[in-house]
């Protein structure tokens, strides 16, 4: 009679128990071998050699030291140049970046003949914001360029009789088929009942 076997599921086997030593001494075996070959590298020039290049000369200066050097005594012999002008005077104040702004879009501001008035510090309008603006366009301009103009023409007459055009329909109402079962006399009772009262031709119903 045979006899069941027995399956260890995820429990270690109790058929030949090893010791710990034995273990460590097979792993090591394994590992090892008769045939390891181990080799060091010492040094930076075994390193070049082995990889086929030349080991870099040691007189040789690094570049980015060489750089940092040329860039320290660049700023010692450099002097800083003083400031002549005032900000308070150069700096762009809002009538002068608004001509510019407009300049630059191809518009001329205030190009007209008349003469500049006296401005009150306190007034804020838009005439005399134009004409301190025409005033300034009249001192840059060179007297050998004067001021363009731009002459429109007008537009050719239309003869709309040569011109062909489309064909369309003015009666634009569309009566309701209910409306349009209604005699005459049924429209002038509704009319009369509602106290409408209409004139003209093809008048619609009601």
């Amino acid at each position: 009679m045979n006899q069941p076997k027995k399956f260890n599921f995820g429990f270690p086997s109790k058929k030949n128990p090893k010791t710990p030593e034995e273990t460590k001494r097979k792993t090591t075996e394994s590992v090892e071998g008769p045939n390891k070959k181990t080799k060091s590298i010492e040094d930076e020039d075994d390193l070049f050699a082995i990889a086929g290049l030349a080991p870099p000369s040691k007189d040789e200066d690094d570049p980015l030291d060489a750089f940092m050097a040329d860039m320290s005594e660049q700023a010692k012999t450099e002097k800083v140049e003083p400031k002549i002008r005032r900000d308070d005077i150069e700096e762009e104040d809002e009538l002068e970046s608004y001509m510019r702004h407009m300049k630059e879009k191809g518009v001329t501001v205030g190009a007209n003949n008349q003469p500049m008035p006296d401005l009150d510090e306190n007034a804020n309008s838009d005439d005399e914001v134009y004409a301190a603006a025409a005033a300034i366009d009249r001192l840059e301009q060179h007297d050998d360029e004067p001021p363009v103009k731009k002459e429109i023409e007008p537009l050719a007459r239309l003869d709309h009789q040569t011109i062909s055009y489309l064909p369309i329909e003015k009666n634009f109402y569309t009566e309701h088929e209910d409306m349009a079962a209604l005699d005459h006399g049924r429209v002038q009772a509704i009319l009369k009942e509602m106290g409408v009262r209409v004139s003209g031709t093809q008048v619609p119903k009601p």
